[in-house]
């Protein structure tokens, strides 16, 4: 965020933002204004560019995970379909199995 020279915001560089916010959250903003001795809007101001920081931090790191994720898939693409294997179980062999191990519905 930009400071003018005295450490103010110039308004004409800001935009109006309306907010619900707790009730605990409004008793911890007042106190910690009073306390720091700047208004609350300044506390919330570097609310959000402390966030913001973070989230653009995080970004980077999920970035080069996305990288090195779509590296896998094209490596795994470049290798082909996988070979049709036949299957040694039918269908009712797996609603055979589950009635044996859960039961039916009745029970």
């Amino acid at each position: 965020m930009q400071n003018t020279k005295n450490g103010k915001h110039k308004v004409s560089q800001m935009v109006r933002k309306q907010i619900y916010i707790s009730k605990r959250q409004h008793q911890l903003l007042k106190r910690i204004a009073h306390k720091r001795q700047v208004s609350e809007a300044l506390l919330i101001r570097e609310a959000i560019d402390q966030q913001l920081q973070s989230a653009e931090q995080g970004l980077s790191t999920d970035a080069e995970a996305w990288q090195r994720a779509f590296g896998l898939m094209k490596s795994l693409h470049a290798q082909g379909p996988l070979p049709n294997r036949s299957r040694e179980w039918t269908r009712a062999d797996l609603y055979a199995e589950r009635i044996n191990r859960y039961g039916t519905r009745a029970d």
